[in-house]
């Protein structure tokens, strides 16, 4: 009796081993499941980040939508985003390095965390901060802002947090990378890349755009070309024609006005609209000025001039493209006159 007695706590202890270890092993399997998922989710939210930054980039308004972001996926009350000075002043919304509360912490391109029982916030207006997360935007090697994030609560922000904020500063650097891409291409579609002002396919667009708003405003077109470029390239060279023209640029933009509008139409033809137009006489004072500060430009001695002709909306057609082909008539009937002179269809 005493053997079954025996070999009764001798199954039953190997039974309780047993499920112990079942138990410690069925543990151990629901841990690293939710590790494998708490991962999974890390991966799955890296790569939606990834998506809807790039989706936002041609937005100007983007670093709103990331900061949203960021609040959303860490549970921050606030977060910012910031640059060193003039790395890119196009983007909106974007703070200086320099101007941070967290200055001090941005030091070789370290990530910190702090936890404070006194207020980390210097403005006297906002809630209290008592836990702050920060992590560098890097881009080729080269540290080029911060991503802070901040709570209310002390010890609020983990491991895992400090993580996925490391994954979204590389979201964003590579959506800083594609942002600043999409800004080169934008700006090649608009603008002569030579002369930085905008070419002939926005200059339609964009007075079309104006009539379209108002088709009752009276506006000119002005036409400008530079006299005897050919026998400027031809005597100087190619490198010094294009000094000539950017020069020509230079000096046009200073006698434009706000709502006014400066394009490279073709060769040395310039063309601008011209937003005030309401007094004809006075539209052509501020060109024949123009063409007299040119010529009165240290560049005259080679002998560059400029012929200008002028057209009005409505008065010469109803269409942008019968304005222009009356402005480029009073181009060429001043060429044919003597150049260096502004002819206007108002005083013909």
């Amino acid at each position: 009796m005493e053997d079954y007695k025996l070999l009764y706590e001798n199954l039953l202890a190997d039974y309780n081993r047993y499920q112990s270890n079942a138990e410690m092993k069925i543990q151990e399997l629901s841990k690293k499941n939710i590790n494998m998922e708490n991962k999974l989710n890390s991966i799955s939210n890296i790569v939606e980040i990834g998506k809807y930054i790039n989706s936002s980039i041609s937005n100007e308004d983007f670093i709103l939508k990331i900061n949203d972001l960021i609040v959303g996926i860490l549970g921050s009350a606030y977060s910012a985003i910031y640059l060193v000075e003039n790395y890119n002043n196009s983007v909106a919304n974007i703070r200086s390095l320099k101007q941070s509360k967290y200055v001090k912490y941005f030091q070789n391109n370290q990530e910190f965390r702090l936890n404070s029982a006194t207020n980390l916030n210097d403005v006297e207006s906002k809630e209290e901060i008592h836990s702050a997360i920060g992590a560098p935007i890097i881009i080729r090697g080269k540290m080029i802002g911060y991503i802070v994030a901040e709570h209310t609560h002390i010890n609020f922000f983990t491991d895992e947090h400090m993580k996925l904020l490391r994954s979204i500063t590389t979201q964003v650097a590579i959506a800083f990378e594609n942002y600043n891409l999409y800004k080169k291409v934008e700006e090649l579609a608009i603008e002569d890349p030579l002369l930085t002002i905008y070419n002939r396919r926005f200059f339609y667009n964009e007075v079309e755009r104006k009539i379209r708003m108002d088709k009752s405003k009276r506006f000119a077109i002005v036409m400008l070309d530079i006299d005897n470029f050919k026998k400027v390239n031809d005597t100087y060279g190619h490198q010094f024609g294009d000094n000539v023209l950017i020069f020509f640029a230079d000096k046009i933009k200073e006698h434009l006005n706000r709502g006014d509008v400066l394009a490279r139409y073709g060769g040395e033809e310039i063309i601008m609209y011209i937003n005030d137009a309401h007094d004809a006489e006075l539209v052509y004072n501020r060109m024949e000025k123009m063409r007299q500060d040119i010529v009165n430009d240290y560049m005259n001695i080679h002998g560059i001039t400029a012929s200008i002709g002028i057209s009005f909306y409505p008065d010469n057609g109803d269409k942008l493209d019968d304005v222009i082909a009356v402005s480029d008539k009073m181009l060429y009937r001043a060429k044919e006159i003597r150049k260096n002179i502004v002819v206007s269809s108002m005083k013909q």
